[in-house]
Order: structure tokens, then C-alpha cells, then sequence
């Protein structure tokens, strides 16, 4: 599948409004099926473009999942979501526990030193996270999260060229409410949750909420026994919403977590055929896990969960604290909002990057060969952001207009460990200053006809204010990026449920620094940028029990960023560049499906497809690899994703709810270089839930298994070139095997 031009794009909308169009003859007579709790067909409320309407309604590419349906997935950590989420993933270095690397219609970003931003953009109450570990915060009492796919050069326009994914936790209300969930499952996981809410006087209601989880490690060390990627944190969040006056509501809300976790083990790659320390394995061999390190040893790749490293535990930690302030003032001609944030935030994370023990044992047939390898990862971000907001509507005009400021401190610590000694840190330190202001007009220009205009101007710096390494003192450098970014959407709404619409979006991301002492490989890189055409629909059927949305799309990268590991054939050694890497075209479509079928039965499917061709000059190479031609790193040529839900109401018994879940994807290449080791075939999860909830929904258990086939399959693959003599073998990062669980809740 390698098609170029807008012509697939047209076909695929044109064929599904002719789908459109034949459901809707069969409309007449349907039955209108009352929505349960979590229902698939329940009204979402979004604020995708910064206003509150249904999904429906929305003009724009966007999944929406609400609180409730969140946790009848069970999804307990951010990057979780991707699962159900066409054209959406996540992987990474940090595997299951983070932080990851999101990818949205094949945009990401791939780099572990802390101190750039990702082309996928984090926020959590209206707050943009610049911090790269945002994507692996916890999620609990959820209102609902909502995904845009596709660059939001307007009201959402810092650094997102691939989209964003928004997080949106629970107000305080006006009774009295409580909650708790308690769970109990493999590894002897518990995670309790829980929140309570109400008025604490006239004008001022409150609401406190937590998460607290804990296991005893998903793998275990073969030879030592020691346990690798235990969860251990805590998170609170305190909130109060506050009336001043009629017209002024202040929200307040302050958030801690806590977490002391450590980080799973990497599966190991050997590179020799075995009984040979010179004779070098095929790519599919490697990655078959048939090959060996120079040590001998073999670690067939059955069982993520049989591990082996030189340490007893590889840090994934973090502390994230923040607050914000929202202001709202609501008049008869729009509204005013103001949002004030600080986060302050820090992470440690390491890994083995031979992923195997040099040292500690005799069991290997061959003489130790070579330096044990290791690294540290440690970085520090605190962020100010400020926004005001100004809106309404006016004679059926609906606009928008604002400013932006966001000021940041990022420092990043890496460091080596070789045979268990740690090797002095490189220390940088990068300063951002941005400020943009911007305005989006949603016009009537017909009966049924809309056009939105969007505009935002962005003046950014970004200062190298410190790199410290063993080999330099001291060097800094200066960074200044402006760009003009917006969209130009047409709306059709022929009925009050069909929506058709067709968008054009510029969208753009700054520049930035690798912190290593070498300036050819510090840089600093420059902006990237992206043109993207898109056609969608949204329709509603059978009496509103059948909705489908769809949208196909052709983008236009220009500049795109990426960290390239390369070993120099001279020194062998390991270099890391950041630098653009090339001019991507990406062509794609998604649909998703929500069916109440009968009042038993409900059905979602979701589907995406891309079609991805990186275009660069031959000189442009990835570890000796040209980038042209290639395709984009974890983006699979298809990816499907749905859940199959029943239930059966026993009356006065309660309510029982089966269900089964999946995600299903193309294989893909873990780089840009399509390095066949770096790489994953094509494999499915599937999910199983039983659930049972009391006639007045104040009692619930569930019993599940996640991973019901105990798939085996990798996030991540970190791979050197067949020429180093540095690394024998690369390793990859596993993705969590069958686990299964119960939980019990109660609420007021």
C-alpha cells in the first residue's frame, strides 16, 4: 500500500457517505434504547474546540471516552487510552510503566533526554504539560478524556503537529457524593481508589480525590530472583469550585503523586550464532531470539516475565506537584476565562541497555567479552503557564480570542554505568519562553453551511543555558522560533445529525537541543512544521443507537525531528544526533462505531489506516541506514480496536455486564530507519470483564483478565549496528503479559 495524493482520500469519504446514506432508509421504525451508565451511546460533552458541545456536534477529529467508560476498561495510566483510539499508540523505553512515546496518525517523537517536547501534546484541565513523563500519569476520578488527532494550530496551538490528548478531572458537586473502588489482582497488585464531594457552604464546594497502587513486580530475575517492575505511588488531587458572584466562578485544584515504582526489564537480542563470538545472526534471526551474546547466552523470548540484569532494580520513578486556577465569567454576550497553572516535576529512569548480567554469575560456556552496560536518566521540569480566554456568540457567529504565555526550566542528567560503576553525568539546563495570541471565528455562511477561520502567531526562545559534561565546562546557546499557524474548515450540517465537514491545518513545533558535549550532535534542530487536508463525517442513526464518525486525511511534514543513534566506524563509538529527519507524506483514514444494539447488546469498533513514506536526501542516514523511502516509526498500516458488551438485568438481583475487549495491529518499526531488528510483528490483545451492579448502582465487583491470550509482544527494541563491537546484543522492551483481577466499589 503505497499510493500517494488526495485521491484514495476522496474515495474513502465518498464511499462512506454512501454507507451514510443507506443506513438512513432503514431509520424508519427503530426503537430508542434508554443509555445505562457507561453506555456507549451516552451524550459526551467535549471542549475540543474550547467551548463546551456534544461530540457529535464537533467539527474537528476527536475520540472521546467518558469517566465512567474509562473505568469499566479498567485503564489505569494515560497511555493506556491508546488501546481504544484509532490511529492512536504508545510505546517506549519505559515500557508498560512509562514514560511513553505517543503517536498520533504516525506523529511522534522519539527521544529520551527530557529536555524537548513531544510533536503529541499532554493537557490535564485546559494545562499544557511540556514535560515528556506527562503521558505517564495516573489516571483516576476522570470526568473524560479527549483525543484529538491532527495539528491544532489555533486554540490548542503549543507544539502539536500530531495531535493531543486532554484529561479532564471531576468538579466538585452540589450534593453530597462519595466513592471507593478497591482491587486485588496478579504480582498481588492492590490499587484503592477513591473520592468524596459536596457543597462546604453556600458558595464553595470542594472535592477530594486519591489513587494509591502497589504490586510486588511483573518479572522476575532467572538466576537472582530479584523482582523488576514493581509499582509503588500515591496521588491526590484537592479541588474547590468557588462562586464570587453570579457571574464569577473560581475553580481551584492542586495535585500531588508520588512514585517510588522501578522499571521492567528488557528482553535480550543476542547478535551471534550461537557457539561463535564472531559469526553475526540475520535480522529476523535476532529478532527470533535464536542468537547470543558474546557471553553464550540465549534468551529465547518466551516469557516476558523471566528476566536477567546485573542490577537488582532499574529506577522508574517520579514526583509531579501542581496547581491551577481557572476564572470564568459568564455574561449574555459570551464569557471571559482566565487559567493560571504551575507544575513542578521530576523523574529518574534507567535501564540495562545490554540487558543481561556480565558479572554476577558462571553459568555463561564463554569468558566475559566485553563492558556491562547501563544508564541514568534523571530530569527536572517547572513550568508557569498563563491564558486568557475571551468568547461568545453572536447572532449564530461563534469566536473565540486569546493569549498565551508559558515559561519553562528543564534539566536533564544522564549518565552511564559501566560494569556497575557510574560514569560523571552530563548536565544541561534549557530555558523556554513562549507567548502567542490567537482567534478562531465559526461563521454561519448559509442555512446549513460554516466556516471556521483559525489564526495563531507564536514567538518563542529556547536557551541552552547550561551544559556541563566530563569532557566540557560549560556552553550555551540561544534558540529563536515565530511562526504563523491556523486552519480553514468548511461545516455541512444538512440535518441535526449529519455533520460533513472539510479542513485545512497548518501546524508547527520549535526547534530544540541534544545536551551532549559534541556540537555535532548538540545542534540546535529546527521547527518542524506540517500541512494537513482532511474530510470527515459524523452521523447519528436507528433513533440516535447508532453513531459513526469517520475522517480521512493527506499531511505534508516538513522538517520532521528525531533522535538517530549511530555508531562512528571509526572511534565504535555510540553517537546520538538530533536533527530533522526528512520531509514525511502520511495518508490515512479512521472510523469509529457505537451501536446500542438492543438493550442488551452494545457494540464499538474503530479502525484506522496509514500510509506513511518518509522523502530525505540520500545523505540523510540513521545508523548508516538513508532515511528516504521509509516509513514512520510505530505506525502500522492498519489498527483496529473494539468491545463486544451484554447485559443481563437479573431485577431486584442487580445488574450483570460481560464484556470483551481487543486491540489489533500491523507490525511496525520502532525507528525511522526500519532496522528489521528494531521491529514488531502484527499481534492483538483481548480482554475479558464480568461485572456485577447493585438495582440503585451503589455496590459494584468486576472480575478480568487483561491479555487473555498472554500475547507476547514489544513496545520498544533498541538495536546498534551489525559494525559495533561496542554491544553484542540489543534488547527489547516487553509489553505486560495476562494479568488478572476483581475489584469491589461502593458509592452514596
Amino acid at each position: 500500500m503505497k499510493v500517494r495524493g488526495l485521491g484514495p482520500v476522496v474515495s474513502v469519504v465518498c464511499s462512506l457517505m454512501m454507507f451514510d446514506q443507506a443506513v438512513a432508509q432503514q431509520e424508519a421504525g427503530a426503537r430508542q434504547a434508554a443509555p445505562r451508565r457507561g453506555s456507549v451511546i451516552e451524550e459526551v460533552v467535549v471542549t475540543a474546540q474550547r467551548r463546551e458541545e456534544s461530540l457529535q456536534d464537533t467539527a474537528v477529529s476527536v475520540s472521546a471516552l467518558s469517566g465512567e467508560q474509562l473505568e469499566r476498561f479498567n485503564f489505569q495510566n494515560a497511555q493506556a487510552v491508546a488501546a481504544q483510539v484509532p490511529n492512536f499508540t504508545a510505546g517506549g523505553l519505559g515500557g508498560p510503566e512509562g514514560p511513553p512515546f505517543l503517536n498520533i496518525r504516525g506523529i511522534s517523537f522519539i527521544d529520551f533526554n527530557n529536555i524537548n517536547e513531544g510533536s503529541i501534546a499532554v493537557y490535564v484541565d485546559d494545562v499544557y504539560q511540556g514535560f515528556q513523563g506527562a503521558g505517564a500519569g495516573q489516571l483516576y476520578d476522570v470526568e473524560r478524556v479527549e483525543v484529538l488527532r491532527g495539528p491544532q494550530g489555533t486554540l490548542f496551538g503549543r507544539n502539536t503537529t500530531g495531535g493531543l490528548a486532554h484529561f479532564i478531572t471531576r468538579r466538585p458537586t452540589q450534593e453530597l457524593e462519595a466513592y471507593g473502588n478497591l482491587q486485588y489482582g496478579s504480582y498481588d497488585q492492590v490499587i484503592a481508589t477513591g473520592a468524596v464531594s459536596g457543597p462546604l457552604s453556600d458558595r464553595l464546594r470542594g472535592r477530594l480525590a486519591f489513587k494509591y497502587s502497589e504490586d510486588d513486580g511483573w518479572q522476575e530475575d532467572v538466576f537472582t530472583g530479584a523482582k523488576h517492575g514493581i509499582t509503588d505511588l500515591w496521588s491526590m488531587r484537592a479541588s474547590l469550585d468557588w462562586d464570587l458572584s453570579e457571574a464569577w466562578l473560581a475553580e481551584l485544584s492542586v495535585h500531588y503523586t508520588d512514585d517510588d515504582s522501578t522499571g521492567s526489564t528488557q528482553g535480550l537480542l543476542g547478535e551471534f550464532v550461537p557457539g561463535s563470538v564472531t559469526e553475526r545472526c540475520t535480522p529476523a534471526q535476532i529478532r527470533d531470539f535464536e542468537c547470543a551474546n558474546r557471553d553464550g547466552y540465549i534468551d529465547d523470548g518466551d516469557d516476558p516475565e523471566d528476566v536477567v540484569s546485573d542490577q537488582d532494580s532499574w529506577p522508574n520513578s517520579r514526583e509531579l506537584a501542581g496547581g491551577v486556577i481557572k476564572l470564568t465569567g459568564g455574561y449574555d454576550w459570551g464569557e471571559i476565562v482566565s487559567i493560571t497553572a504551575y507544575e513542578d516535576f521530576e523523574q529518574h529512569f534507567g535501564y540495562d541497555i545490554d540487558a543481561y548480567d556480565h558479572t554476577g554469575h558462571t553459568h555463561f560456556p564463554f569468558p566475559f567479552a566485553g563492558p556491562d552496560f547501563g544508564t541514568d536518566w534523571e530530569s527536572k521540569a517547572e513550568q508557569f503557564s498563563q491564558e486568557l480566554r475571551v468568547g461568545g456568540d453572536y447572532n449564530g457567529t461563534k469566536w473565540v480570542t486569546g493569549v498565551y504565555y508559558f515559561t519553562d526550566e528543564k534539566t536533564s542528567s544522564s549518565s552511564a554505568r559501566i560494569n556497575r560503576i557510574g560514569v560523571p553525568p552530563t548536565v544541561a539546563t534549557v530555558e523556554t519562553d513562549s507567548w502567542a495570541v490567537f482567534a478562531q471565528v465559526d461563521a454561519p455562511i448559509a442555512e446549513t453551511l460554516t466556516l471556521a477561520v483559525g489564526l495563531r502567531y507564536t514567538d518563542e526562545s529556547r536557551d541552552l543555558v547550561e551544559l556541563i559534561s566530563p569532557t566540557i565546562d560549560d556552553v550555551s546557546d540561544s534558540l529563536d522560533t515565530s511562526a504563523v499557524t491556523g486552519k480553514l474548515a468548511l461545516e455541512w450540517r444538512p440535518a441535526d445529525d449529519r455533520l460533513y465537514y472539510a479542513q485545512f491545518a497548518h501546524g508547527f513545533k520549535s526547534g530544540g537541543y541534544n545536551p551532549s558535549p559534541d556540537p555535532a550532535q548538540r545542534g540546535p534542530v529546527g521547527e518542524e512544521t506540517i500541512d494537513a487536508w482532511e474530510l470527515g463525517l459524523k452521523r447519528s442513526f436507528l433513533d440516535d443507537t447508532l453513531r459513526l464518525n469517520a475522517a480521512a486525511f493527506y499531511y505534508e511534514f516538513q522538517d520532521l525531528q528525531a533522535l538517530a543513534g549511530t555508531t562512528d566506524p571509526e572511534t565504535n563509538q555510540l553517537e546520538v544526533f538530533y536533527l530533522n529527519a526528512g520531509d514525511p507524506d502520511v495518508l490515512g483514514a479512521e472510523l469509529e462505531l457505537a451501536w446500542s444494539i438492543t438493550d442488551n447488546w452494545e457494540l464499538t469498533l474503530g479502525a484506522g489506516l496509514l500510509d506513511t513514506e518518509i522523502k530525505a536526501e540520500p545523505d540523510v542516514t540513521f545508523d548508516g541506514r538513508p532515511l528516504d523511502g521509509k516509513e514512520l516509526a510505530n505506525a502500522p498500516d492498519y489498527n483496529v480496536n473494539g468491545m463486544l458488551r451484554y447485559y443481563l438485568d437479573l431485577g431486584t438481583g442487580g445488574l450483570v455486564t460481560l464484556q470483551t475487549d481487543f486491540r489489533y495491529q500491523d507490525d511496525v518499526f520502532f525507528g525511522p530507519d526500519n532496522d528489521p531488528v528494531e521491529s514488531q510483528e502484527a499481534y492483538g490483545i483481548v480482554n475479558a470483564r464480568v461485572g456485577w451492579e447493585s438495582v440503585d448502582s451503589r455496590y459494584s465487583a468486576e472480575l478480568f483478565v487483561d491479555n487473555l491470550f498472554d500475547e507476547a509482544f514489544t513496545q520498544h527494541v533498541f538495536h546498534q549496528s551489525a559494525s559495533s563491537t561496542t554491544f553484542d546484543a540489543a534488547f527489547a522492551v516487553w509489553g505486560r503479559p495476562r494479568t488478572w483481577g476483581v475489584r469491589i466499589g461502593a458509592r452514596l
